[in-house]
């Protein structure tokens, strides 16, 4: 049960005064006190939270959602059977819900819904407007569990099997950011199961961890599949989808799902694009090669950026020697250290094409050491070994004072780590209300990161 802080319950009868004062006696409304908790989160001051609610519920009036304006990204395109995307509340059509085991609505997502800004609204409006119909008591309003499908039901392996929209979060995307927080903030608050990731993927998430607690960290599920939906209490059978889990019993049907709504909101079918005729990904997409890694653009482009990045440089990378075609030759690498990751690159170059080689991991038990200059037939002053991920990963140096500084960098970013995970059981044991979900820039830039709950 959301329970609201001690601390929070001053400011929540100071603001139910400042609605009755800005409210008209002719449109009163009944504001919970979750609601109110929800917007006092995230503005400065009881007069802020005051106006920011009533402008929320103002924009909701003035930008209505129907069926027909989300039906064409509900529909698979020509040629398929499924969409590429969507963001749909899992209704059963009889005036039921699909929930979680504390009865949050289930919204269910794949992939990365796609669509000009407006379009992006529109697709969390309705899914958040629908799922709002069963909330219960104890929850905030647009509290909800989703459960994103990150692989693709039809995998393309030159995608990893994964959705052909799993991608970096354009303009179009990222403003879903300000829309969530501003206009829904309740749902900054939601838990998210993200299932189906890939292990870089699942470590390119590991960069949260040092920005949040760990009571925040443990509503973010980052599984290579669903089984643990059932296995750990979090959905009940009767509320997964058999594609999910061939335990699951809930049966939902996009098409009939798109018809059923229709017929409920009176919208005649003429106005529905007809099963099979639904909006291609392939209409937005411009193969931006940024939507198949992390870029140098995605983590320097703006001094914003910049600023997660803990340091930044050239050095000497030593081959590992493993596999048919690997050596032990050295090789120049520009690197790029963040919290809980280590990414190199071809180039120095900001670019949205010069793509990481690769993302090592800095997690608990990681560690970095200096290692004495033995080798003959190079130039390196220094080198140094960081392990982690269960290999040795050789830095060299032509500089004492740069290997220093790196030596000290991973050092610092390697007991961060081990401390959070130190703290996390103590942390993740705190009562009151549960810290809302918001990320660094860097982690709305992951491949994941399409939305700020």
């Amino acid at each position: 049960m959301t329970q609201i802080k001690e601390k929070n319950r001053a400011k929540i009868a100071l603001l139910h005064e400042e609605l009755e004062a800005l409210t008209p006696s002719s449109t009163k409304a009944n504001y919970s006190d979750l609601e109110l908790d929800s917007f006092l989160q995230f503005t400065r001051s009881v007069p802020a939270a005051a106006k920011a609610l009533l402008a929320a519920r103002q924009w909701k009036e003035e930008n209505p959602v129907s069926i027909a304006d989300v039906a064409s990204f509900y529909r698979a395109p020509s040629g398929t059977k499924i969409p590429p995307a969507c963001l749909v509340c899992l209704e059963d059509g009889k005036g039921g819900v699909a929930r979680d085991s504390e009865g949050r609505p289930i919204i269910w997502m794949m992939g990365v819904i796609y669509g000009n800004k407006e379009e992006l609204k529109q697709q969390v409006t309705y899914a958040l407007q629908r799922a709002a119909k069963y909330r219960l008591p104890h929850h905030r309003p647009d509290e909800v569990c989703f459960v994103t499908e990150v692989m693709s039901r039809t995998a393309n392996p030159l995608r990893l099997g994964l959705c052909s929209t799993f991608r970096f979060p354009d303009s179009a995307v990222r403003s879903l950011f300000d829309v969530m927080k501003t206009y829904f903030p309740g749902s900054q608050f939601s838990v998210l199961h993200f299932c189906g990731l890939p292990g870089f993927v699942t470590s390119a998430f590991k960069m949260i961890k040092p920005f949040v607690s760990a009571e925040v960290f443990s509503r973010l599920k980052l599984k290579p599949n669903f089984v643990h939906l059932k296995r750990d209490g979090y959905v009940d059978p009767e509320s997964i989808l058999p594609e999910w889990d061939k335990a699951g019993t809930f049966q939902f049907d996009l098409d009939e799902y798109v018809e059923w709504r229709a017929k409920q909101e009176g919208i005649p079918l003429s106005q529905i694009p007809p099963r099979g005729q639904g909006r291609s990904y392939s209409s937005f997409s411009d193969n931006n090669p940024a939507d198949f890694g992390l870029t140098t653009e995605a983590l320097l482009g703006s001094p914003e950026k910049r600023q997660e990045v803990i340091k930044m440089g050239w050095m000497e990378k030593r081959g590992s020697g493993m596999g048919m075609f690997s050596s032990f030759r050295w090789k120049t690498k520009y690197m790029l250290l963040t919290p809980g990751c280590l990414f190199y690159f071809e180039t120095g170059k900001i670019s949205n094409t010069n793509t990481a080689q690769r993302m090592i991991t800095i997690e608990p038990g990681s560690s970095v050491e200096r290692l004495p200059c033995t080798e003959e037939g190079n130039d390196m002053k220094a080198m140094i070994c960081l392990q982690s991920e269960g290999r040795d990963y050789i830095f060299g140096f032509t500089n004492e004072d740069e290997a220093e500084e790196w030596l000290c960098a991973l050092q610092s970013e390697c007991q961060n780590q081990n401390e959070d995970d130190d703290d996390e059981d103590t942390d993740a044991t705190s009562t009151g209300t549960p810290e809302p979900l918001i990320y660094p820039t860097s982690v709305k830039r992951l491949l994941v990161g399409e939305f700020e709950f």
